[in-house]
Parts: structure tokens; sequence; C-alpha cells
């Protein structure tokens, strides 16, 4: 057994080998984690938006059926959540798919992004996109709102990176969080064959109950499940019967006035 590098319990038990790496998920914490850590990608070359490298500037049309289903409940949440005009912030925005909608809507926004290419192709939608990392970065704006989709898993130090975020948020901020589920179906059922583990690149996996322990000072207000785009076969579609199968999921947590340790 492995001692957990988030909460350092060593209730620990592999979970599968995937393409040199092993899954370890921790019955402490309820998140999982990549032995041995993966090297730190850096990610101003990549584009995970455009593979094609011909500029093209996507749109929520450009996207697959079940991310457009994602953009359309991230909106549906923020909406719910926080007041038009108040202040957003994407880290690891792409291109600004999402904060596009968003500014259409009437909020303030502002995105970060390391991929040069996708940053550009953002701007060039008249978009405020920082080229940079959060942990670099010099925003001093208060954000009532601050969104990571998919990035969290790539954070190697996520207890500092956490304090960041605390620092960045308003009064009574929103976090919001998508993620994959490890916990899913489908993951369950395909084991290392199960495409969303990246573990070249995730130091860790999560549960909604994993991110409540590691941000146990904010205050849950919402939780979605939603499955990853997979193609249409019997694991999918029974597990859109069940919320809690699906491999992906939405959380929003407000923001406490209390401090975590670094």
């Amino acid at each position: 057994m492995l001692t957990c590098s988030i909460c350092s319990s060593n209730r620990t038990n592999k979970i599968c080998n995937v393409k040199g790496f092993t899954v370890y998920e921790c019955f402490n914490c309820s998140n999982a984690f990549t032995h041995p850590a993966p090297d730190i990608t850096k990610y101003e070359n990549e584009d995970f938006h455009n593979k094609t490298g011909d500029n093209t500037i996507m749109s929520v049309s450009h996207l697959p059926p079940d991310w457009q289903r994602l953009i359309r409940l991230q909106l549906s949440i923020i909406e719910s959540s926080i007041s038009l005009e108040s202040r957003i912030l994407e880290i690891g925005c792409g291109e600004g798919i999402l904060l596009n909608e968003l500014k259409k809507k009437g909020y303030n926004v502002t995105g970060i992004e390391p991929s040069v290419t996708a940053a550009k192709r953002g701007i060039t939608k008249g978009l405020e996109i920082h080229c940079t990392y959060f942990e670099e970065n010099t925003l001093s704006t208060k954000y009532d709102l601050i969104i990571l989709s998919h990035v969290f898993e790539h954070i190697k130090g996520i207890g500092h990176f956490s304090n960041l975020l605390k620092q960045q948020l308003a009064k009574s901020g929103v976090l919001m969080l998508t993620q994959t589920n490890y916990k899913g179906l489908i993951p369950r059922i395909r084991k290392r064959n199960w495409y969303a583990w990246v573990p070249d690149q995730h130091f860790y996996h999560f549960t909604i109950k994993g991110l409540e322990y590691i941000f146990g000072d904010y205050n849950l207000e919402k939780q979605e499940y939603i499955t990853l785009v997979h193609p249409k076969n019997w694991l999918y579609w029974f597990a859109r019967f069940i919320p809690r199968l699906q491999d992906q999921f939405i959380i929003t947590l407000r923001k406490s006035d209390k401090i975590r340790p670094v």
C-alpha cells in the first residue's frame, strides 16, 4: 500500500495499471492518485480544443453533443449561482468557448490559459485572456466565480493551489469544478481501458466526496452528474439513468471565511 498524496493516509488500494503508471484509490479521502506522479507538462505548446493547427475559431456548435450538453448545464448552474455582471475567471479556459457564452449573457469574464495558440484565438474573439499559469498570474481583481473544467487533476500542489483560489475569490465567491468521476460505472467496468485516466498528465482523480474533503471549509451548494463523450453503447445508456454512475460531475462550492494552512 502507498500513502495517499492528498491526505497522507495509508488506507489505499491499487485500481489498475495504465500506460506504465498505477492508479491507487484512497479509502480515507475518496480520491485517487497516479503513481509514480507524472512529470509536469508544459502546456504552452498544447491546444486541447484545436488539434488541427488550422487556427479555426471554435464555438459551442463545433463540439460533440455531450460536450454541448455540458456547456448548457454549466451555464444553467452559473446563472442560478451568481447575478449578471458578476466577475468570472476561468482557469485553463482554452480559447474561451464557455467564457464567450457567458460574455454574451452579460457577465464580466476573464480567462487564464497557458496554451499560446488557444489564448490567441480567444483574444481574437474579443475575450480578455492572460496567456500564463494561474500560479504565476498577477491579477489583482477578486472574482465572484472561478471556473476550473478538467484542470484540477493537472495540478501537482493542490493544497497551495486551493489557497491561491481562495485568495482570488471575492467574499462569498463561488468555485465551480467540472471533473471526471473515477467511481462512475464506465471507469469501474473498463478499468485500465477508461480513456480519461490520462496518467501521464493527471496527478489525481476525484469524486464529489473527495473534493468536499479537499475544500472542506467551503460550503457545498450544487452537484450534477453527467457523462463524458462516449460511444453510445449499453454502458453509456445505463449510466444515464443513474446519475452517480456517470463518469463526470460539476460541483459548486461557496467560499467561507476560514483560512486553510498551506
